[in-house]
């Protein structure tokens, strides 16, 4: 059964009298087909830690996705598409300033692309950075107080709101 040659090494004789070779290529098929699942399945999963669900396809996904941004303009930057509706973009200018809405938009389109972050809204993502970041909200024309003339002369009004507009926009 077993035969050793001078170099040590050994052959079996009649290998295909004592093992099923049908078997043994049948078992590799099996393998190969379960690992070509396997493989199969591993590429449709885009899953990561906070999903639940794994199985979902791209095109699912895509659907979630749209369905979210629903109603909101998108606002091109240099990194990623930040997603506002008219009313958000129209009370954060009101509240802040156009330049400093800008400003908020682009660093946060580009902290997104440069991070891999998403936000589920993106409104309160740039209300809450104006806050953290100590921005006050600008004074509304209600608001401002006129203040009383001095005795010496009369008060120069626009240079007044000029400092306090720079105040609050710097």
């Amino acid at each position: 059964m077993v035969e050793q040659w001078e170099d040590g090494s050994f052959d079996l004789l009649s290998f295909e009298k004592h093992q099923s070779l049908d078997k043994i290529e049948e078992r590799r098929q099996k393998t190969r087909d379960r690992v070509a699942k396997h493989r199969e399945r591993k590429k449709l999963e885009s899953c990561n830690v906070t999903v639940t669900q794994c199985n979902a396809t791209d095109k699912d996904l895509d659907l979630d996705k749209e369905e979210e941004r629903e109603g909101k303009q998108p606002h091109q930057t240099e990194g990623k598409t930040v997603y506002l509706t008219a009313a958000e973009y129209a009370r954060l200018v009101d509240d802040y300033g156009e330049k400093a809405i800008k400003a908020q938009i682009e660093s946060l389109g580009l902290y997104m692309a440069s991070k891999g972050k998403r936000y589920k809204d993106h409104n309160a993502t740039i209300r809450n950075w104006l806050y953290r970041d100590g921005v006050e909200k600008r004074a509304k024309a209600a608001e401002i107080v006129r203040p009383e003339k001095p005795e010496g002369g009369p008060v120069d009004l626009k240079a007044m709101l000029r400092e306090r507009i720079k105040g609050v926009e710097g």
